[in-house]
């Protein structure tokens, strides 16, 4: 993959395994996993198909960071970096190269906590149709109404 260093051992073609962290009630596909030779770790990667911005987005890195559970429960450490690729065609791609590691792992563990924590939601959310199709549906405590 240009610009990522290692070799892919893991895309998500769609016929790919979904990976799971089960301490963490968390699954998920990558869209691909990286194994550098230099540091024998692995490495998420998340492609994006939107215009490259100036500094990779809030939950853009917050995916990636999940997907270093799934990382580490799938091949035993969490990784230390992960990359986002943003890929437009009327643009030029960039790639950014993120730091994860211990820090990452607890901004990750409380952001899962905040997200199921009943309090962090309003009483209902007009969620539509999305709510059908969500993987998490069966665990979600977020009361929606479906207009």
């Amino acid at each position: 993959m240009r610009g990522i260093p290692g070799r892919i051992v893991y895309i998500d073609d769609g016929k790919a395994p979904m990976l799971r962290h089960n301490g963490l009630r968390l699954r998920g596909r990558p869209d691909a996993v990286t194994r550098a030779s230099l540091w024998a770790r692995y490495c998420p990667v998340e492609i994006k198909s939107t215009a490259p911005p100036t500094m990779p987005y809030a939950g853009d890195v917050a995916q990636l960071v999940m997907q270093g559970f799934l990382v580490e429960a799938t091949w035993g450490r969490y990784p230390r970096v992960g990359y986002l690729v943003y890929d437009h065609p009327a643009h030029a791609r960039r790639v950014f190269c993120i730091r994860l590691g211990r820090a990452a792992k607890r901004r990750g563990r409380r952001i899962l906590r905040c997200m199921r924590s009943p309090r962090s939601h309003p009483a209902a959310l007009p969620l539509g149709a999305r709510c059908t199709t969500c993987p998490a549906r069966a665990e979600c405590r977020i009361p929606t109404t479906l207009s």
